[in-house]
C-alpha cells in the first residue's frame, strides 16, 4: 500500500502516518445529499438602502436586473438592506409596508430567488441574501427551467436545516451536524469565550446596546435609605441559540462543498462605544472561524479540508493600495496614504474621544491599525486568502472586465485610480457645479471581499469588482458600493 492518499474532494496529498496521527472523535460526516448545492457565481453588493434604491432611482432597478441576468448568479448577498423586521422575535421577516416599498427592486427576482432575511428593528444595517431554487431542487446547476419544482416544500427544509443567522447558532449548527454534543474540549472552548466576552462586553449579542437615561430624583426618593445591590453578575449564555444578531449582520450557510459566512461588518465610528462594538465583532468573527476548524478537525479526517467562503461588507481597507491617492517616495520608498493623512482628509484627524482610549482605535474608519491587525490576525488563523487581491496583486485594467467594457460611454483609464480596483466610491456633490465638490468625491476603497480557505484557491475561475471611476460606473446600481463577482471552477 502506498505511504500516500488522496483526499477525496480536493486531490491533496496527506501521508498514511499524518492521516493515523490526527485525532479522530466522530467518523460521522454529513454526505452531500444533506446539503444545498454548491453556488458556482457568487456575488456580494453593499446596497446602501433597498428602499432608497426603489424610491429614487429607476435605472439603479434597471441596472439590478442586469446585474443578475449578466453574473447569472447562484447566490447573491446584499449587505445595508435597511429595511425593519416584524419584530425583535420575527428578525427574518420584513414589515407587510417595507416590502411594499421595494417591490420594484424584488418583484422581478422572487420566482427565482429564496430569500433569507436577516434585520433590525430600524431602518439600520440587515442583509439579505438570494439563494437560486435550482440549488435547493436536488438538481444542482444542471437543473431544468421548472424553478415551481425548485420551490417545494423540501428545498425550504434543506435550507432551514444549513441556515444559521449568529455566531454561537452557527458553531451549535456545526457541533450538531457532526454529532459533537458530548466533545469535552468542544464546551470549555465555549465556556471560555463566554466569560471572556462578558467580562469585555456588557451587553448579550441579541440586543443593541443603550445608553441608560438618566432619571429625575425626587426629594422623598434622595432620603430613603439605599438598598445595596449585588455585585455578582450572570454572564450571558451562547448556549442557547440567538435566533438573529439584532442588527441583522450575520448570516451562515452550509452548501454542498463548502461553508459560507455572509456578514455587514459594523462600521468603527469615531466614539468609545462604536470601537469597543467593533473590536467585539472581530472577535466574535475570529472566535467562530477559529472553533470552526477546531470542529472541523475534531469530526473527520477528510473534514478540515472542507473549504469556508467569507464575503461582504468587511469595512476595512487591508492595505494602502485598497485606498485611492496614496502617494510614494520615490527615494526612501515611503508609502503616504490619503486616508490616513489628517492633513488630506480631514476625517482622518478625529479628536481623541474621553477616557483612556488605545490611539491604535482612532483615525477614519476602514484604516486604522487596529482594525487592519485583526484582519489580518484573522487571515492568518482561519487561514483565508483574499481571492480579488490573490489574482490581482498588482491591480486589473478595467478594459479587461466583458462586463464593464464600453459601459456609458466609454472607460477612464487616464486616471489610475479609476479602474476597477475599489468596492465603494464618494459620490458627486448634490450640486451640478465645477467649482462644488463632495469632500471624496470619486476616492475610492476596497473595503468589500471574497475571503476563501488557501486549500480551495485553486477552485476559483475568476474574481472582479464590477464598478469603476469618478462617475460610479458599471454596476454601483444607485449605491455606493459597486457589486463584486467570484466564480468557482465547475467540478
Amino acid at each position: 500500500m502506498s505511504n500516500e492518499e488522496s483526499s477525496p474532494k480536493r486531490g491533496i496529498k496527506r501521508s498514511t502516518e499524518e492521516l493515523s496521527s490526527s485525532a479522530v472523535y466522530s467518523s460521522y460526516t454529513p454526505s452531500s445529499e444533506d446539503f444545498p448545492a454548491t453556488p458556482r457565481s457568487i456575488v456580494t453588493w453593499n446596497a446602501d438602502g433597498l428602499a432608497a434604491r426603489a424610491k429614487n432611482a429607476r435605472n439603479a432597478i434597471h441596472e439590478f436586473n442586469q446585474l443578475l441576468q449578466t453574473t447569472k448568479a447562484d447566490l447573491v448577498c446584499i449587505q445595508e438592506a435597511r429595511l425593519k423586521c416584524v419584530s425583535s422575535r420575527q428578525r427574518g421577516t420584513p414589515m407587510e409596508s417595507e416590502l411594499k416599498e421595494v417591490e420594484p427592486v424584488l418583484k422581478n427576482f422572487q420566482s427565482d430567488y429564496e430569500m433569507m432575511w436577516s434585520l433590525a428593528d430600524k431602518r439600520q444595517a440587515g442583509t439579505l441574501m438570494l439563494i437560486h431554487r435550482k440549488l435547493l431542487s436536488g438538481q444542482g446547476n444542471n437543473g431544468n427551467d421548472d424553478l415551481k419544482q425548485c420551490a417545494s416544500d423540501n428545498g425550504k427544509s434543506l435550507l432551514n436545516k444549513n441556515v444559521a443567522i449568529t455566531v454561537s447558532g452557527a458553531i451549535e449548527l456545526l457541533i450538531k451536524s457532526y454529532k459533537l454534543d458530548d466533545d469535552e474540549e468542544l464546551k470549555e472552548i465555549i465556556k471560555k469565550r463566554n466569560n471572556k466576552t462578558y467580562s469585555s462586553y456588557t451587553q448579550t449579542p441579541s440586543s443593541p446596546i443603550k445608553k441608560q437615561k438618566k432619571q429625575q430624583t425626587s426629594m422623598a426618593s434622595f432620603f430613603k435609605p439605599k438598598v445595596k445591590q449585588s455585585s455578582t453578575k450572570s454572564p450571558p449564555s451562547y448556549t442557547k441559540v440567538c435566533e438573529h444578531h439584532h442588527e441583522g449582520r450575520i448570516q451562515f450557510i452550509r452548501f454542498a462543498d463548502m461553508d459560507v459566512l455572509h456578514t455587514y461588518v459594523p462600521n468603527n465610528g469615531k466614539d468609545t462605544d462604536k470601537f469597543e462594538r467593533r473590536r467585539i465583532f472581530d472577535l466574535d468573527m475570529q472566535y467562530f472561524l477559529v472553533t470552526r476548524q477546531k470542529i472541523l478537525e475534531k469530526a473527520s479526517n477528510s473534514a478540515p479540508e472542507r473549504p469556508i467562503l467569507w464575503l461582504g461588507d468587511l469595512n476595512v481597507a487591508r492595505t494602502y493600495m485598497d485606498g485611492t491617492d496614496y502617494t510614494r517616495n520615490p527615494s526612501t520608498g515611503t508609502v503616504q496614504e490619503f486616508w490616513t493623512d489628517p492633513i488630506k482628509c480631514p476625517d482622518a484627524a478625529v479628536r481623541q474621544p474621553r477616557g483612556d482610549v488605545d490611539p491604535g482605535t482612532i483615525g477614519l474608519p476602514g484604516f486604522t491599525p487596529n482594525e487592519r491587525r485583526r484582519f489580518e490576525e484573522m487571515l492568518n488563523k482561519a487561514k483565508l486568502k483574499d481571492v480579488w487581491r490573490s489574482l490581482h496583486p498588482n491591480g486589473i485594467q478595467t478594459e479587461s472586465i466583458p462586463f464593464l467594457a464600453n459601459r456609458r460611454g466609454g472607460i477612464h483609464e487616464q486616471n489610475p485610480w479609476n479602474r476597477a480596483e475599489y468596492t465603494w466610491r464618494g459620490r458627486f456633490a448634490r450640486r451640478d457645479s465645477d467649482v462644488i465638490k463632495a469632500r471624496y468625491q470619486g476616492k475610492g476603497q476596497r473595503i468589500d471581499y471574497f475571503l476563501l480557505s488557501e486549500n480551495a484557491l485553486d477552485g476559483v475561475e475568476k474574481c472582479h469588482i464590477l464598478g469603476y471611476g469618478e462617475y460610479m460606473e458599471g454596476f454601483f446600481c444607485g449605491s455606493d458600493h459597486c457589486a463584486s463577482l467570484l466564480v468557482l471552477k465547475d467540478k
